[in-house]
């Protein structure tokens, strides 16, 4: 279900990349008290508990599942100095902020400078606007980004505080028991890998171990594409990471984008049949470290039973 290119594994980086780390850090420029002065006001999430997710909107008018958890978190606009100094103050209620650096300015832009060379050299090749791209993330000690993969590698640098990450491999997908992609969380676990429950996700039975890597200010951790994190924040935290577009996105793209070849006049039940047998063509003819074997059927249950079972089960979707 997931790309070769997600066998690569997550390491923490030296060299050039802890150099640009350790220079950001001596500068001073990018401190708590050095980011209260030029950024904007921001718009800050705000939770009473401490696990935060992001939440997409439908693209091209899809109409996404229903969001049970999406009435939990408030978003508040304030100054730079006051996220600050209340992200210090022990939590609840915890604090989360994250931008873009190309949206905050040049000035906070500058403050990172070489950040490009933390992206990787195939995505800086790709002919594609926004194929590289900075995030600053400032988090309240305790507050938590619930486990889920970036189809983007990710090259993170700590700057002030401690962050844990669990990471869990492609392949935990289905233990993870990852949001469909038709519901706002899409490419998040439904699961809490720190309490799982069992009885809604049984499937995390077979989740393997977590790779724990605890990351300081001025280290830098490489994540693949696909690779699921859990990410904790054992104090308040400022970071800055690099995104580097992989070429999946865009393979994918380029294949949904082609009509499929099932005429439109065809009866519902023949379009299934159809649709089964193509499915089963593709996986058949795809690498097998690629896909976990198994016909359509078996990966279509797969899906249902990993995906759309606990949110049946919760009584999110009927």
């Amino acid at each position: 279900m997931f790309p070769v290119h997600a066998s690569v594994v997550p390491s923490q980086l030296q060299g050039r990349a802890a150099r640009i780390a350790q220079d950001w850090l001596r500068s001073g420029r990018l401190s708590r008290d050095a980011l209260s002065h030029v950024l904007p006001d921001l718009h800050v999430k705000v939770r009473s508990d401490p696990y935060f997710m992001y939440t997409a909107a439908g693209s091209r008018g899809a109409q996404l599942l229903p969001d049970a958890a999406g009435g939990r978190e408030e978003l508040r606009q304030m100054r730079a100095r006051d996220f600050f100094e209340q992200a210090e103050r022990a939590a609840p209620p915890y604090l989360y902020y994250t931008s873009p650096l190309q949206v905050l300015g040049d000035d906070v832009l500058s403050r990172a400078p070489s950040w490009e060379q933390l992206a990787l050299t195939s995505a800086k090749k790709q002919s594609v606007q926004g194929a590289i791209w900075a995030q600053l993330w400032a988090c309240s000690g305790g507050g938590t980004t619930q486990a889920h993969y970036d189809v983007a590698d990710n090259t993170f640098v700590q700057l002030e505080g401690v962050k844990d990450f669990y990471l869990f491999p492609p392949s935990a997908a289905d233990a993870l028991h990852v949001f469909p992609d038709s519901h706002p969380r899409a490419r998040k676990a439904q699961l809490n890998v720190e309490a799982p429950d069992m009885q809604l996700h049984p499937l995390a039975a077979s989740l393997p171990t977590a790779r724990k890597v605890t990351l300081h200010p001025g280290e830098v951790l490489f994540i693949p594409a696909f690779w699921f994190h859990h990410v904790v924040s054992r104090s308040p935290t400022i970071s800055i990471n690099v995104f580097s577009q992989s070429a999946v996105p865009l393979a994918a793209a380029s294949l949904l984008a082609q009509p499929l070849p099932i005429p439109a006049q065809w009866p519902v039940d023949l379009k299934r049949r159809a649709l089964t047998h193509l499915l089963d063509e593709i996986l058949n003819s795809a690498p097998v470290d690629l896909v976990a074997a198994g016909s359509a059927r078996e990966l279509a249950d797969r899906l249902l039973q990993s995906r759309f079972a606990p949110l049946r089960q919760s009584g999110e979707i009927s």
